[in-house]
C-alpha cells in the first residue's frame, strides 16, 4: 500500500513540476520574447479524462511528453538524412523506432541516473 501510495505523489508531484514549467515557458515564449505563437505550445499531458485505467494514463495522458520532442528527431532522420517521403511505410516506421529507441536511452539514463543496474 505504502508503494502506491509513494508513486501516487511521485506522479502528481511530477505532473505539477513539469506542467507549471511548461506554462511558465510557453508564457515566457509567447509574451515576453514573442518568438513562438500560443499554438507551438500545446497541452504538455493528454486529457486526465482519458487517464481512467493504468495502460490508457501511460499511453494517452503521461507519455505525451516524450512522443512529441522524440518525433522530432525521428523526422530529421527519417525525411532529411534517409529521404523517406512524409507517411510512407518507411517513414511510419522509422518514426516509430526512432522513437522507442530514444525513450528506451533515456529510461536507462534516468535509472542508470538513480542508481539501478
Amino acid at each position: 500500500i505504502i508503494r502506491s501510495i509513494w508513486a501516487c505523489l511521485w506522479a502528481c508531484g511530477a505532473y505539477i513540476t513539469l506542467d507549471a514549467a511548461h506554462a511558465i515557458l510557453s508564457v515566457f515564449f509567447v509574451t515576453a520574447l514573442r518568438t513562438d505563437d500560443p499554438q507551438h505550445w500545446p497541452p504538455l499531458f493528454g486529457s486526465l479524462s482519458k487517464a481512467y485505467t493504468i495502460r490508457h494514463f501511460w499511453g494517452r495522458f503521461w507519455h505525451r511528453t516524450s512522443v512529441r520532442p522524440f518525433m522530432n528527431f525521428g523526422e530529421l532522420i527519417s525525411r532529411r538524412l534517409l529521404c523517406f517521403a512524409p507517411d510512407s511505410e518507411a517513414d511510419k516506421l522509422c518514426l516509430v523506432f526512432t522513437v522507442f529507441i530514444l525513450s528506451g536511452i533515456a529510461h536507462a539514463a534516468a535509472a542508470w541516473r538513480l542508481g539501478d543496474k
